[in-house]
């Protein structure tokens, strides 16, 4: 389970195909991924709660 306080970083490790759908809101795991899934998710104008619902249908 996905929870808004995972950094981008353990999304990818605990759901490797996450990357497309973060990338495809242009959220990147770049400089380690240190980034909290609902900072990324704010900074792009998404609501976390449908972000974490579309990575954990793939």
């Amino acid at each position: 389970m996905i929870s808004p306080d995972m950094t981008v970083a353990e999304v990818l490790r605990r759901k490797p195909a996450a990357k497309r759908v973060l990338f495809k809101y242009g959220i990147c795991d770049c400089c380690g991924g240190n980034v909290k899934i609902k900072d990324a998710a704010e900074f792009r104008g998404l609501k976390v709660e449908d972000l974490i619902r579309e990575i954990e249908e793939v």
